[in-house]
């Protein structure tokens, strides 16, 4: 296969990278919104739609399954079809499955709704990535691109909460996904009008098996886990998971013997940027298992509203994008391996003394902790991405993206899932083992979940100090153990940066 000459314009205008590349963040923005922007929704699901715990797992989680599960299928597609064309293609998706989503009758609609707006969200990224890879040939321009991309995307995925807050408390939950549809068809016609068109001569045909295979591995995995917390180990749950896995081997298997993979061998054999991909799963899948919890701490424990909880997590937004409009300029004076990893060690000391700290957290420990972990991942992100996309040549420009977005959606499910599912544990378990003076029924009820536990003391004014005291001390604790596991995690960063990262050539030498 050979690539096309250079981008076409759809209005046969010269490209402008920088007019373009703001006109590429918007629907960036409102795909990081929806994977965080349903956090303080948890109350008002369980209210208005009924929404068990399970459901609620897969109702904030699905989202991010389904995206990972075919962005990498997405960003091969972008390759035949035309990244522009998908791309509006995929805005227009994203519309309508944000209607269903915000007039969702019952929890099971809602999941589905997420669903697809997975399916659609991943046409988007490995599009945005792509197209930035063409308005910006030059290595210096874009790695400035990239960071400005990165940082609307942890910029929004922060202000996620913030808007779910607002929206919450003064309209009803579905209005969150309202008000991007009209504009994102607006998007649309402008990106017809004004992007340039790429896209591969003469592709190969689709390998739908190899398609199906990854999106298989994505979804098993999904179910294996969201299982696994509820407290469901049987059989069933771990064939699925030995399904994915043994799906996920046939999948890597498959690109190297088929005639038509569906990503280039050459992609999954470069030790860089393999390690890039996995920095990138890593740091991502704790940062937003940290986005995950911090604001039930905030709305559960010390029983903010909605709003007030959102409010608290614009200090990260800020931290999240002053790293990462400052990584370019630090590229230039340290090498990307020592930059990788003096981003873990930041994030790791603030998950390490989160892990460490006992008792009642204040609102101003939490954020300062907060602001550190978001400052080093947000800039482990940039030069991450900008690492994988640049590695890669530009005929596969998209299928690179694809694997750079599906690591990094990856790891946003897995970051509620994993670490989710690690304080789920954690706070049933301390619960059960308290000394406090519960009957059976009670306790049952507050190891549910910590939202059963402030519901409960509602309705109990005699229990309800030592209610709400028993269900703090134990989500502290399941705090605790998420930012050990998160702490683990930035230490393998740290080494994988110092040694893989290290050990091979830059970018300009290869």
């Amino acid at each position: 296969m050979s690539s096309a000459p250079g981008p076409e314009v759809g209005t046969g205008a010269p490209a402008r990278p920088w007019r373009g590349l703001a006109l590429l963040t918007f629907p960036l923005i409102v795909l990081a919104l929806d994977v965080s922007v349903l956090f303080l929704a948890a109350p008002a699901l369980s209210r208005d739609l009924g929404a068990s715990p399970a459901q609620l797992l897969w109702i904030t989680d699905i989202y991010g399954f389904c995206i990972a599960g075919f962005l990498i299928v997405m960003g091969v597609l972008g390759d035949r079809v035309g990244r522009r064309r998908l791309l509006v293609i995929g805005c227009l998706a994203f519309a309508g499955a944000s209607t269903l989503a915000a007039f969702a009758p019952t929890a099971g609609w809602l999941i589905v709704a997420r669903a697809l707006l997975g399916l659609a969200g991943a046409t988007l990224m490995p599009s945005t990535l792509a197209l930035i890879r063409v308005l910006f040939p030059d290595e210096g321009e874009r790695q400035k691109a990239i960071a400005i991309w990165m940082t609307a995307f942890s910029a929004s995925v922060a202000l996620g909460p913030v808007l779910g807050g607002v929206v919450i408390d003064q309209l009803w939950w579905g209005a969150v996904f309202l008000f991007p549809v009209p504009l994102l068809v607006v998007f649309a016609v402008l990106a017809h009008r004004t992007l340039p068109e790429e896209r591969v001569e003469d592709p190969a045909p689709l390998d739908l098996l190899s398609v199906g295979l990854i999106a298989g591995t994505m979804l098993g995995v999904a179910y294996a886990i969201k299982s696994a917390a509820v407290g469901d180990l049987g059989v069933l749950t771990i064939a699925v998971f030995a399904a994915a896995v043994i799906a996920g081997v046939v999948a890597v298997r498959r690109q190297f013997h088929t005639r038509h993979p569906l990503i280039e061998p050459a992609l999954l054999t470069n030790r860089r940027l393999l390690a890039g991909l996995v920095l990138l799963l890593m740091s991502v899948t704790a940062m937003n298992g940290f986005y995950f919890l911090v604001p039930q701490y905030f709305q559960h424990v010390q029983g903010r509203s909605a709003t007030s909880t959102g409010l608290l997590m614009l200090p990260l937004a800020g931290a999240a994008v002053v790293a990462s409009l400052a990584t370019p300029p630090l590229l230039g004076k340290i090498r990307p391996p020592f930059l990788v990893a003096s981003g873990a060690i930041l994030a790791g000391a603030g998950f390490l003394a989160l892990s460490l700290h006992s008792g009642p957290l204040s609102t101003l420990t939490l954020t300062l902790l907060g602001c550190a972990i978001v400052a080093g991942i947000s800039a482990m992100g940039v030069v991450m991405t900008d690492l994988v996309v640049g590695l890669a040549p530009p005929r596969h420009a998209g299928a690179a993206a694809g694997l750079s977005e599906t690591a990094g959606e990856l790891g946003v499910a897995l970051g509620v899932a994993i670490l989710g599912s690690i304080s789920v544990f954690a706070y049933r378990a301390t619960v059960e083992g308290s000394t406090a003076p519960l009957d059976d029924t009670t306790r049952t009820t507050v190891a549910d979940s910590i939202a059963s536990a402030r519901t409960l003391a509602e309705n109990s004014p005699p229990q309800r100090d030592t209610i709400l005291d028993v269900a703090a001390d134990a989500f502290v604790s399941g705090l605790s153990w998420a930012a050990v596991t998160a702490t683990a995690a930035m230490v393998l960063c740290v080494l994988l940066a110092l040694t893989v990262l290290r050990t091979t050539s830059t970018p300009a030498e290869e």
